[in-house]
């Protein structure tokens, strides 16, 4: 564990709101701590049964995630070695814009499956209705309406006003 003599360095960085409440998730930390071998850091003793117990409690004590008041997060990691506060700081970043990407990739995937499924929906309406249109014609020997119904009032026409030869339909 630290030295209470020893000096401590801080290092800020902001960030934006939307990455604020991803922060404090367990995988932010998990990543973290493995990346930097934090246990060994602080000195905690893995044959420990409190081993996690104990190194979560020295993360939360050295990591400290605040909202500003312009809805960003605030970033402050204090270590005896500056250089491990700042790469620790940008690692947390890192991961938080991993997190962020998996969560929008799993989002636009679920829609992606919302708008497919009601795709499917409405194409198996449009195949009945076609299907349905189908039969009709075939029961009721109808090629094609538009052009049917020109030549049928053209007929109905001729044969009760057959002496009007000029009225012509196109």
């Amino acid at each position: 564990m630290f030295n209470i003599e020893e000096k401590k360095t801080e290092y800020k960085l902001k960030n934006d709101r939307d990455k604020y409440k991803y922060v404090f998730s367990i995988i932010i930390k998990e990543n973290v701590i493995k990346e930097f071998n934090l246990a060994e850091h602080y000195d905690i003793d893995p044959e420990n049964k409190l081993a996690d117990y104990y190194l979560l409690l020295e993360y939360d004590e050295n990591v400290k995630i605040d909202e500003t008041k312009y809805e960003s997060a605030e970033i402050v990691v204090t270590d005896t070695d500056p250089e491990q506060a700042y790469k620790m700081v940008n690692s947390i970043i890192d991961n938080v814009n991993k997190v962020i990407r998996a969560e929008h990739k799993k989002r636009a995937f679920e829609e992606f499956k919302t708008i497919e499924i009601e795709f499917n929906n409405v194409k198996k309406e449009l195949d009945s209705v076609a299907n349905e249109l189908k039969t009709m014609r075939t029961d009721y020997n109808i090629i094609n309406y538009s052009s049917q119904s020109d030549h049928i009032v053209r007929g109905f026409l001729k044969t009760f006003f057959n002496p009007i030869k000029y009225l012509e339909f196109s």
